[in-house]
């Protein structure tokens, strides 16, 4: 205190440059916010509408292409489809809702919860369930057995059709997170962006693959889904850092 209220050079009280600056910072409480505040612009609300007709109509298009170049299976064709076709399509269907939804909350930081991931991921625990008792209830005859085993002949076919049906979708959705989201998880945003496209693509798949029995869809179905979402979180998640 002492050496404050000397004299300088200059005949100032020693250190009162500086509790002028200091003055200066925190009286003007307005004009500091306005300052710091000059260059700032409000925030545009996240909408989710765009992203929600996009995704849409990349859905439209898989069953275009699906129907176009893969075909169609005899059922859907004469428009009598089976009800293991009609039940595991809407499975699929509700499951891939409930993971994009998962996957849209991502863009919302602290919004997520666990509950529409679980959810999308137990409807998708239903296809193996239905696959097992399937083996204990409607194929445990040798011959339908045989029949249900002899479909995994076709589980490449699947497997890639599915990755590449998926691709449109979970670019659109991983170019939405990075540029209007504030993702906190990138990896779980990947991954959930990931199982989301892989589902919706085998949702358009079904129209074509021959399988009726729920063994092959009770297998090949969540394994494929569980690669595209594996592939998305290696290769895309860093993508979504900040």
């Amino acid at each position: 205190m002492a050496l404050r209220n000397e004299l300088d050079d200059e005949g100032r009280p020693q250190g009162a440059a500086a509790y002028g600056c200091l003055e200066a910072l925190l009286s003007p409480d307005d004009d500091l916010i306005a300052l710091l505040s000059e260059d700032a612009a409000p925030v545009r609300r996240l909408r989710i509408w765009p992203l929600v007709l996009v995704q849409l109509a990349i859905m439209t298009g898989m069953f275009v292409i699906v129907g176009l170049f893969l075909g169609v299976r005899a059922d859907v064709s004469t428009a009598d489809p089976l009800p293991q076709l009609i039940l595991r399509e809407a499975l699929l269907c509700l499951a891939a809702m409930l993971l994009y939804a998962s996957a849209i909350r991502e863009a919302y930081p602290g919004l997520w919860t666990p509950v529409p991931l679980g959810l999308g991921i137990g409807v998708v625990a239903l296809l193996p369930g239905l696959a097992a008792l399937s083996m204990l209830l409607w194929d445990r005859d040798p011959a339908n057995a045989a029949e249900a085993l002899a479909e995994f002949r076709d589980f490449w076919r699947c497997a890639r059709s599915a990755s590449v049906l998926a691709l449109p979708g979970i670019l659109a959705h991983m170019w939405w997170l990075r540029n209007h989201g504030a993702v906190t998880s990138p990896q779980r945003a990947a991954f959930s962006t990931g199982l989301a496209g892989g589902t919706a693509a085998l949702l358009a798949f079904g129209i074509s693959c021959p399988s009726t029995h729920w063994l092959y869809a009770g297998v090949t179905y969540p394994l494929v889904m569980a690669a595209v979402a594996l592939v998305t979180r290696l290769v895309l998640a860093r993508w979504l850092r900040w």
